[in-house]
């Protein structure tokens, strides 16, 4: 196994003859690969997936980089020496289901947009409806409003509460470094100092 101890990677050969340097901490949370690490007698050599091409292999690697992190640092248990691990979705909220704000608007949208739409149209049948008809028909344009005002005063506060301070901007700084270090473990950025000017 090809393995450098100094800053933890390994060398995966793919069945079309390419090698790809990934995290050993990737390759163990992969059980086929895990077990071939495992139980290889051979130190020297690269780890074999004879049935995996590099195309595969690349979205393996990117598939594992969007989901193998609930937090920053926090890698998701996927194995354990008993087998899989559940994921828990109220203390791992990312693990893999995780709903776009897009996606968010969109649901509440629909769950309203569902009753009001069978209101207008007449398909339940309510003394109230028929007495709040007009309101019915203009309770979106009121809501569009309503939000509008909300948005607007809390851009308005924020930017008038904005601290704009050097610890503000140390603490941006360690996010940024943390970031890049995260970036760097999983070989995206190079290890070389100078990488970090480029972000």
């Amino acid at each position: 196994m090809d393995v450098d101890s100094k800053n933890d990677f390994c060398n995966v050969l793919t069945s079309d003859g390419k090698l790809h340097r990934v995290g050993r901490s990737m390759v163990t949370r992969w059980q086929t690969i895990s077990d071939l690490l495992e139980f290889s007698d051979d130190t020297s050599d690269d780890i074999p997936l004879p049935n995996v091409s590099s195309e595969i292999f690349e979205l393996l690697k990117k598939w594992d980089n969007e989901h193998s992190y609930v937090k920053k640092g926090k890698e998701i248990p996927i194995k354990n020496n008993y087998g899989y691990e559940c994921f828990d979705l109220e203390e791992e909220p990312r693990a893999f289901f995780k709903m776009t704000k897009l996606m968010e608007w969109v649901f509440c949208l629909t769950l309203f947009l569902g009753p009001w739409t069978a209101a207008v149209t007449g398909t339940i049948k309510s003394p109230w409806i028929n007495e709040h008809w007009t309101l019915l028909l203009i309770l979106p344009i009121v809501l569009v409003i309503t939000f509008g005002i909300y948005a607007l005063s809390v851009v308005l506060y924020r930017t008038f509460t904005f601290n704009n301070c050097e610890e503000a901007a140390k603490q941006l700084q360690q996010q940024i470094a943390q970031a890049q270090a995260e970036l760097r473990i999983k070989g995206i950025l190079p290890r070389d100092p100078k990488g970090s000017e480029l972000m």
